[in-house]
C-alpha cells in the first residue's frame, strides 16, 4: 500500500473556506466517494517538501495540500490560495459544518473498504 494524505470532502470543504476559496469549497463537497483514493494519493505527492506549492512566507501544512489537492481536481492547476491566514473556524458556514460532520461518518467507510480491498478503487 502506498502513502496516503486521508481526509474527507468535509475537512477538504473546511481548509478551502478558512483559505478564502468558498465557490471552491462548496464544488469540493460534491466530489464523488468513487474520486477520493485518487485524491489521497495525490495528497500525499503534493505533501513532499520537493513539491513547488505556491505558498510564500509560511510554513506548508495539512491544511494547504488538502486544499491544493481539491483545487487541482476542480480547476485543473494549482495557484496561490485566495488567503494566506486562516479564517477563524468558528465561523464556518452552517451548511459546511453539517457536510463536514457527515462526511467525517463516511470516510472510515472509505478507509475499511480501502484497507480490506473491497473494490480497492472504490
Amino acid at each position: 500500500m502506498s502513502f496516503r494524505v486521508v481526509f474527507s470532502t468535509g475537512a477538504a470543504a473546511r481548509d478551502l473556506w478558512a483559505f478564502g476559496e468558498d465557490q471552491l469549497a462548496y464544488a469540493t463537497t460534491e466530489i464523488p466517494d468513487e474520486a477520493m483514493l485518487q485524491l489521497w494519493e495525490r495528497a500525499a505527492v503534493l505533501y513532499r517538501e520537493s513539491f513547488p506549492l505556491p505558498v510564500e512566507g509560511r510554513r506548508i501544512t495539512l491544511g494547504h495540500v488538502v486544499a491544493f489537492t481539491c483545487m487541482e481536481r476542480i480547476e485543473g492547476g494549482i495557484r496561490p490560495l485566495a488567503r494566506a491566514r486562516r479564517r477563524p473556524a468558528s465561523h464556518l458556514p452552517e451548511d459546511l459544518a453539517a457536510h463536514l460532520a457527515h462526511s467525517e461518518g463516511l470516510l472510515s467507510e472509505l478507509w475499511t473498504r480501502l484497507v480490506h480491498g473491497e473494490d480497492g478503487r472504490m
